[in-house]
């Protein structure tokens, strides 16, 4: 009997896995309702533009983020041969963050459960199939790692290169995981190499990141990133209000909680605060708190100099400040009433509850993209099943690949492709009468059906539309009229971000 009682699981034990299968519950409604948009497919149709494995890194180059999400991806779809690896990989990874968070993490069971329902673990790192949820429980291996007592600094280095490869805001701050380290430096000879050997690991990873971004391949994306205004003036205001580039950590992803109610600068001044009082909340731990302000503002000036930050951006800085709270957490076990992070950054956290389940629940009435649908409608008729697709721009047609496999042709780069580059060679304004052109020659030469899309609805009194990059789309009425004469509409349904308008060659 007494044996019985012992192996009865905890009430604790109970709460971890209630809680772990509720996230895995909303987590699946989430991908059976999330359609794949241009964003997340790009990324496995570039690892599978490469000869093989070995090739990924050369096939990414200049693509804008490091080369372990590409290998990841084509790995995995060498073994299993489907695109399914793509959320399957996100899932993997989303969910041995949240396991760590919920069965290893030094904070009460309360606080761990808010974390795992934010929408950073719940949907942005879950459900989006980006590579930014990878750097999870890599961040939280770490401070899994750091916080041991006997520390294991080839593991430790060997995390810090892995996460430097994830994404750019986390190449920025996995080398201040050194800094952390340093209070080590006086435990002796040992300790000291393997601090250095964490450095040169961080070091090592950082130089490979960069390798792998620039020089980037896309120059008209450079060009509409170009600065303006003055660097002294940005570099300032990043160090003196980092929460104007960190903004959506207050509204998510457009998700317009704060915002609709507040001016930029003044959101941007609410969140410093913040930001600062969860800095602040490391203290006696000046290792801590010098690396969350590093990244703050590492993080921020990349944001104004570089690319603005959205909630996938940002999120990374918040995932390492808790593995910052772990760290010192670990440092103070003796102590329980250290291991609650900050109320300011228990507060941050709460507020992104309102982003994971809303954005959930929207999913299942109004998809991120028309791609599945234009999809199925592809798939459901037969005289479509061989078509041609023809997007305008060309990126919007990507996603719709991950469901089929047609044909597509980019009309500013005069070719075939499963990848738009955004490249000065390419046409950059373009004309309906042009558009209509190419579709009609088309299905001359392949004897196909052509399904134009659109990003944007095409209006009667016709104009000059921005096609982002630089890139415009002319067209008259007269065009106008022409166009609808030789097409047939296919009505889609509205979406949040990819809405598309189809149209058949007649």
């Amino acid at each position: 009997m007494m044996e019985t009682l012992r192996l009865r699981p905890s009430r604790a034990s109970l709460t971890l896995a209630g809680l772990f299968i509720a996230w895995a519950v909303l987590v699946a409604m989430g991908v059976a309702h999330h359609t794949v948009w241009r964003d997340e497919m790009r990324a496995l149709s570039l690892a599978l533009h490469a000869p093989n494995l070995l090739g990924v890194p050369a096939a990414a180059q200049g693509e804008g983020h490091p080369v372990l999400w590409y290998l990841l991806l084509r790995a995995a779809y060498d073994v299993f041969h489907t695109t399914a690896v793509l959320p399957g990989l996100g899932l993997t990874f989303a969910a041995a963050g949240v396991a760590l968070m919920l069965w290893r993490a030094p904070f009460p069971i309360w606080w761990r459960g808010l974390f795992a329902f934010s929408g950073l673990a719940l949907f942005e790192y879950a459900i989006i199939d980006r590579n930014y949820g990878v750097c999870m429980p890599l961040m939280f291996g770490l401070a899994l790692l750091i916080g041991e007592q006997k520390r294991r600094y080839g593991w430790i280095a060997a995390l810090i290169f892995l996460t430097t490869q994830t994404n750019i805001c986390a190449t920025l701050l996995a080398p201040l995981y050194v800094l952390v380290l340093l209070p080590d430096w006086r435990s002796g000879p040992k300790a000291r190499l393997g601090i250095a050997i964490c450095a040169c690991a961080a070091v090592a990873g950082f130089l490979a990141a960069v390798a792998a971004v620039y020089p980037s391949r896309h120059d008209l994306v450079t060009a509409s990133m170009s600065l303006q205004g003055s660097l002294w003036r940005k570099l300032t205001t990043s160090i003196s209000l980092p929460g104007l580039q960190h903004s959506s950590l207050l509204n998510g992803h457009g998700l317009a909680i704060w915002s609709s109610h507040l001016s930029p600068m003044l959101g941007g001044l609410i969140l410093t605060l913040l930001m600062f009082g969860i800095c602040a909340g490391l203290l006696p731990d000046l290792d801590l708190v010098g690396a969350a302000l590093i990244g703050a503002w590492a993080t921020a000036a990349f944001g104004a100099l570089v690319y603005p930050l959205y909630y996938r951006h940002s999120g990374i800085w918040l995932i390492f400040v808790i593995s910052l709270y772990w760290i010192r957490g670990k440092r103070s076990s003796t102590s329980s009433s250290r291991t609650l992070p900050s109320p300011v950054l228990t507060a941050l956290l709460a507020i992104n509850l309102f982003f994971g389940i809303p954005e959930i629940a929207a999913s299942f009435t109004r998809p991120q993209s028309d791609s599945r649908a234009l999809a199925t409608v592809i798939a459901r008729d037969p005289s479509l099943r061989d078509a041609t697709l023809l997007p305008e721009p060309g990126e919007f047609g990507e996603g719709v690949l991950y469901y089929v496999d047609n044909p597509m042709y980019l009309a500013r780069e005069h070719a075939f492709a499963t990848l738009a580059s955004w490249r000065r060679g390419s046409t950059i304004d373009l004309t309906l009468k042009n558009l209509l052109q190419i579709a009609e020659t088309l299905r001359a030469t392949s004897g196909h059906p052509v399904v134009i899309l659109f990003a944007q609805p095409l209006q009667p009194e016709g104009g000059v539309f921005d096609a982002g990059f630089s890139r415009t789309l002319r067209y008259t009425p007269a065009d106008y009229v022409d166009f609808i004469h030789m097409t047939q509409s296919i009505p889609m349904p509205p979406a949040s971000d990819e809405q598309f308008s189809v149209y058949v060659l007649r």
